[in-house]
C-alpha cells in the first residue's frame, strides 16, 4: 500500500500551526475538539489504481481521499474564522497536488455554538523509486 499519510498530514499540520498559533490539528476525526479553532485531517481512501497495475506489481499507483473538518466557535465570527483556515488548507492540498471535491458547512447536532466546515480532496499517488529514494508526485487525473 503506498501510504504518504503521515507526509500529507505534515504538509498541513505544520504551515497551520505557523498561521494560526494555538491550532488544534488532528491526524483523526472527532466529533467535538478540546480546543478551539481545530482541524482534523484524515485519509478515509487509498484504493489500487487497476488501471495502472502490472503483472510484476499490482499497486504502482493509488487513488487517494482526504477529508478535512474544520470547527470554530468564536462568537460573532465563526464562520469567517472557519472560511479563513479553510483557504490555508485548501492552498496546502492543493499545492501538493489534490484536488477539492467538495466543501460543504456540517450542522453539528452535539454543538449548535460550533461551526463545522467539512472538505473532501483527491489525488492520485504515482511514486517515483529511484534506488532507495521514493518520491510521491501527486496527480488529479
Amino acid at each position: 500500500m503506498n501510504d504518504i499519510e503521515t507526509m500529507v498530514f505534515a504538509g498541513v499540520a505544520l504551515p497551520l500551526r505557523e498561521k494560526f498559533p494555538g491550532i488544534m490539528v488532528s491526524g483523526e476525526y472527532t466529533p467535538s475538539p478540546a480546543s478551539f479553532p481545530a482541524v482534523t485531517v484524515a485519509e478515509i481512501d487509498n484504493s489500487v489504481v487497476r488501471r495502472m497495475a502490472t503483472a510484476g506489481k499490482i499497486e504502482n499507483a493509488s487513488m487517494l481521499t482526504y477529508e478535512v473538518n474544520i470547527y470554530t466557535n468564536r462568537s460573532g465570527y465563526k464562520k469567517l474564522d472557519a472560511k479563513e483556515i479553510m483557504l490555508a488548507v485548501d492552498e496546502c492540498l492543493s499545492g501538493m497536488g489534490f484536488v477539492r471535491t467538495m466543501c460543504n458547512p456540517v450542522p453539528n447536532l452535539q454543538d449548535s455554538s460550533i461551526y463545522r466546515l467539512t472538505a473532501r480532496y483527491e489525488g492520485y499517488d504515482y511514486p517515483e523509486i529511484n534506488g532507495d529514494d521514493v518520491n510521491h508526485r501527486i496527480y488529479t487525473n
